[in-house]
């Protein structure tokens, strides 16, 4: 049996589904019912949300998955039709934050 010591490293890997409200918004800005604003701000609280529920569960390394440009730093692009559009698909350098202020963004490679 191997003992575990501390610290250990480990990692989550996971992702929420997208809530209703963000589908609903989405559609209603393609409908154009909606403006860009709104649909940036009801996904941005959704991500709020979703980032408060991970640190709830003690998460330290927090995503959403989707490419965003306050966190992320694109440095290279691929076509890959297995996942959706402005998807990060590998983070080649972690990102870091501190008391809300972003002190090094992560250098990201994006999908599609």
């Amino acid at each position: 049996m191997i003992a575990l010591q501390e610290p250990f490293r480990y990692d989550y890997v996971g992702s929420f589904l997208r809530p209703e409200k963000v589908k609903n918004a989405k559609a209603l800005y393609e409908d154009g019912k909606i403006e860009k604003e709104e649909l940036d701000e009801t996904i941005n609280e959704a991500i709020r949300e979703v980032v408060a529920k991970q640190k709830d569960l003690g998460f330290h390394v927090i995503t959403d998955g989707e490419f965003n440009p306050d966190f992320h730093n694109a440095v290279m692009h691929v076509e890959d039709d297995s996942v959706g559009e402005n998807i990060v698909v590998e983070e080649f350098e972690k990102g870091y934050t501190y008391r809300d202020q972003v002190i090094r963004h992560s250098m990201v490679k994006v999908a599609n």
